[in-house]
């Protein structure tokens, strides 16, 4: 399975140097449930709009999307793999498959929750362009929640004075070369966004989906896409150094889903199979792994960022999970999904 991420900008507002913009937090609130009748949990995810995703390995990710953007959901139905998921007053309250609803009882396990900042710099210099760095992060007013925060930016903060610490760091990078900096702005503005969303999560794991964008003049900036997997106990968990580059059954397996893309895209890939390499920037899923393709890697700049996905138990197939990280997650699997 394969996929194509446009950038969608972010609207900020600009702002002279050493003012920042105190953008409206939101909330965010995830939740385990453990399913009556059954060993799977499910894991929701929600801000005060509705619910964002739902996921277990049984039924996949579950979400509602509108051209390819996740649309917080209060009433309707999340779309999994092979069933939905209902919704009343942002609460899942049972399945459909074939036409036929199902009730669900869950029971809540665990719960913690984050809040999403924006922070901004904006540097004017000598010209009329200015140098803008906006940068959206997450914060928790829970301990275990902030310090797996603070290892992902390396930097120590709360919810509180995040912006300001941010911008800091935004006004020491943006500042280190003002020559240059300037030299960019006497002819071009200056824009840099990043950020970052927990794409999944289940008992032991946080998978972030993070990006960054740069412009510098021209017909367009440059994006990125690249994934952040640590557990919680703190530890960042390097993916990619689980693999090999040698892993040739999954790196066939990453071709062919690459070629099914270029036919559905109605094009011929851009690169031959002796120039494919496994990405290292990965995301976890549920029942799946991401694998994410920045632009010109795999395809023209136009189409975005290329997700290459493979079930996770083929996916385990190909990798020695023995005493690795990826071995809890194997527990979470259905044991007739590993047959």
């Amino acid at each position: 399975m394969a996929e194509k991420t446009f950038l969608k900008k972010i609207i900020t507002t600009t702002l002279v140097l050493g003012i920042c913009s105190y953008a409206k937090p939101i909330d965010f609130t995830y939740d385990t449930y453990k399913i009556e009748n059954e060993k799977q949990k499910l894991f929701v995810s929600k801000n005060n709009k509705g619910i964002l995703y739902a996921g277990s390995f049984d039924f996949g990710r579950c979400e509602n999307k509108k051209d390819g953007i996740i649309q917080p959901l209060k009433n309707g139905e999340l779309k999994c793999k092979n069933i939905s998921l209902k919704v009343r007053n942002a609460e899942i309250i049972g399945i459909l498959k074939n036409g036929k609803f199902q009730h669900l009882n869950l029971k809540l396990e665990q719960s913690f929750k984050t809040q999403e900042q924006v922070a901004n710099f904006t540097y004017t210099g000598k010209s009329n362009n200015s140098a803008t760095i906006t940068t959206k992060f997450q914060c928790s007013k829970d301990p275990t929640i902030q310090k797996i925060l603070e290892k992902m930016y390396g930097i120590k903060f709360n919810c509180k004075n995040g912006i300001s610490e941010i911008n800091k760091i935004a006004k020491k990078s943006l500042l280190k070369d003002t020559e240059s900096i300037d030299t960019i702005l006497s002819s071009s503005a200056f824009e840099e966004q990043s950020g970052d969303f927990l794409y999944y999560f289940d008992e032991e794991f946080l998978s972030f989906d993070t990006y960054n964008y740069i412009y510098t003049g021209g017909a367009h900036g440059n994006h990125t896409r690249s994934g952040i997997t640590i557990s919680k106990n703190g530890d960042i968990i390097p993916l990619a150094d689980i693999l090999t580059p040698s892993n040739k059954p999954l790196k066939d397996f990453l071709w062919k889903e690459y070629q099914k893309f270029a036919k559905e895209m109605r094009s011929e890939p851009l690169i031959k199979y002796e120039e494919f390499n496994i990405s290292n920037s990965i995301l976890l899923d549920y029942g799946e792994v991401l694998f994410l393709y920045q632009p010109y890697e795999l395809m023209p700049y136009s189409y975005g960022v290329i997700t290459l996905k493979i079930p996770f138990e083929a996916f385990l197939e190909f990798t020695k999970t023995k005493n690795s990280p990826l071995e809890l997650i194997k527990k979470q699997i259905p044991k007739n999904k590993l047959n």
